[in-house]
């Protein structure tokens, strides 16, 4: 089963998928609470959203890289059409 992800990139990193939704129904304590004792199976769904976690910020930051080169090539694209446009100026003014 694949996790279904925030549809705004940036706002949280936390997905909302069945692990975060048995964790909040289990009525476990946070993780970050010292005196919680987690049972193995909550322990378990903890470890589970941390995996879903570190999968979500690899994608976002995939993402960012195709972004990132998506941009780039549009640039190179602007000078490539800017030098073109100069190149067919110069040639009409030679005729």
């Amino acid at each position: 089963m694949y996790p279904v992800l925030s549809p705004r990139v940036g706002s949280q990193t936390v997905p909302r998928d069945n692990v975060t939704a048995q964790i909040a129904n289990s009525g476990a304590s946070p993780s970050n609470c010292s005196s919680a004792r987690l049972s193995t199976p909550i322990r378990t769904l903890y470890q589970q959203q941390n995996g879903v976690v570190e999968a979500y910020k690899g994608l976002v930051d995939q993402y960012t890289g195709v972004v990132a080169r998506r941009i780039n090539r549009a640039t190179e694209h602007e000078r490539v059409r800017t030098v073109t446009n100069g190149l067919i100026e110069a040639y009409n003014w030679t005729w």
